[in-house]
């Protein structure tokens, strides 16, 4: 990956943001026996790394950037941190709308990283089944 020369050059407006995530973004999560794995993600294709270090740059340089699909021929900027999605990502997207169906993901993925803190980041089968039923209405299982 070569790396932006001029920074200044892409600096992005947060609603070119929200844009690009409306097209090519992804919020997620995984369950894991007693805990949950999150994940948000903007991915493109490998000779627009530009845009994914902007993206980067534009959230603090939080996160980072790799390949989504070799074949593809693709990268992703993600982030799976937890303190980092919940002060960074979250606010970001509470003051820049999606607008897409997309924006419904957000709203599960938000209540369930709210859900998952407010239990102390451990489930028990009570919250379990509450982020089995959120996972079960995101992304490509949205009716």
């Amino acid at each position: 990956m070569e790396n932006i020369r001029n920074i200044q050059e892409y600096i992005l407006d947060p609603y070119q943001i929200t844009g690009l995530v409306d097209s090519e973004g992804h919020f997620s999560f995984d369950i894991r026996n007693r805990s949950i794995n999150f994940l948000f993600k903007v991915s493109q294709r490998d000779y627009s790394v530009a845009l994914l270090e902007a993206i980067k740059f534009y959230f603090n340089s939080q996160g980072q950037i790799n390949i989504d699909n070799e074949k593809l021929g693709t990268l992703q900027y993600n982030i799976r941190n937890i303190n980092t999605l919940s002060n960074l990502i979250i606010p970001f997207f509470d003051q820049y709308p999606l607008l897409t169906s997309k924006a419904l993901d957000y709203q599960d993925f938000k209540l369930a990283l709210n859900h998952y803190q407010d239990c102390g980041l451990t489930l028990d089968s009570t919250n379990k089944k509450i982020f089995i039923e959120l996972k079960n209405q995101m992304n490509l299982k949205r009716s």
